[in-house]
């Protein structure tokens, strides 16, 4: 598909093509450099990395966001996470806003 033939590497054409399909407005990457602007915004898509896009998450409901992370971390359990320890394990994943965030809120989850 000539369409896709722009995007830095091939192999990333079906992610392209997943997020026209499915109507997304948003493909969530930590490899950003592989879906320029340029090539998405005809599709009225763009590329977000993973931080950024929980961050915007969180903003659209707080509470919610915070209910969320704590039932993710009670699913941990092999072995269990206390909040510092998950907290960290996001900073370790390049997740340094949410993990801020949480940080600032680590009693609720």
């Amino acid at each position: 598909m000539a369409v896709y033939t722009a995007l830095p590497d091939a192999n990333d054409h079906h992610v392209l093509a997943a997020a026209i399909v499915a109507r997304a407005d948003v493909i969530v990457t930590f490899n950003l450099k592989h879906f320029p602007g340029q090539y998405l915004e005809k599709f009225g898509i763009e590329a977000q990395h993973p931080d950024e896009f929980l961050n915007y998450q969180r903003t659209l409901d707080q509470t919610l966001f915070l209910k969320c992370a704590k039932q993710i971390r009670s699913r941990l359990s092999q072995p269990k996470y206390s909040a510092d320890a998950y907290i960290d394990n996001l900073r370790g994943c390049q997740l340094q806003v949410v993990a801020d965030e949480l940080d600032q809120a680590k009693q609720l989850i």
